[in-house]
């Protein structure tokens, strides 16, 4: 804690940086594996054209290819039989947060165009993400825009990485990364 060695029982206080010496490679701990459909999906907005849920953490956001994880996508679903519900942007499976769904691709196709035809828009600026993130490093900067398109990643099936912009699949993908606060060795960005 804070650059020393911890005793057990020391309690933490705000702003406090603990480093952990895992036992093994982190891929080697064991992980959430409840069964997905037991999972509640927290509401936390729905009208007739989207739903926003708290995505909870652990958990994919779309069903994977193989059929065998129904993800939030899937687990909504079968309370909406009705619907054909779209996810719009994405989350990785160990990030939790807000993520919406459209209940239509009329909508998801207007809100992905008025977002990527009109930056800065009033509908863009409904489809911002934020996240809070501590990262292994100093932020040499106070901000920098990160623009790049995002697609299949071709060495590992169903996953997303950074492509070339003209990359089959390829999606534009901003992210503006501020400084939050600066440490000895980590950014909260």
């Amino acid at each position: 804690v804070n650059g020393d060695i911890s005793e057990f029982g020391h309690r933490l206080r705000a702003g406090d940086v603990v480093i952990l010496e895992l036992p093994g490679s982190a891929k080697d701990l064991p992980i959430f594996d409840a069964p997905e459909a037991a999972i509640e999906v927290p509401v936390l907005y729905e009208d007739s054209e989207v739903l926003v849920v708290d995505k909870p953490a652990g958990i994919s956001g779309a069903p994977d290819r193989g059929g065998k994880y129904p993800g939030v996508q899937g687990i909504l679903q079968a309370t909406r039989p009705g619907l054909t519900l779209r996810m719009l942007g994405r989350r990785e499976v160990d990030v939790s947060g807000c993520t919406m769904f459209t209940k239509s691709l009329d909508v998801q196709k207007r809100l992905e165009d008025a977002h990527q035809s009109q930056p800065g828009s009033a509908v863009d600026q409904q489809l911002r993400e934020e996240y809070l993130a501590l990262v292994n490093g100093v932020l040499s900067v106070a901000s920098q825009r990160v623009d790049r398109a995002i697609g299949p990643d071709t060495r590992c099936p169903g996953l997303i990485t950074v492509v070339g912009r003209r990359s089959k699949g390829a999606r534009a993908a901003v992210s503006q990364v501020s400084l939050e606060e600066p440490f000895r060795a980590h950014s909260l960005v």
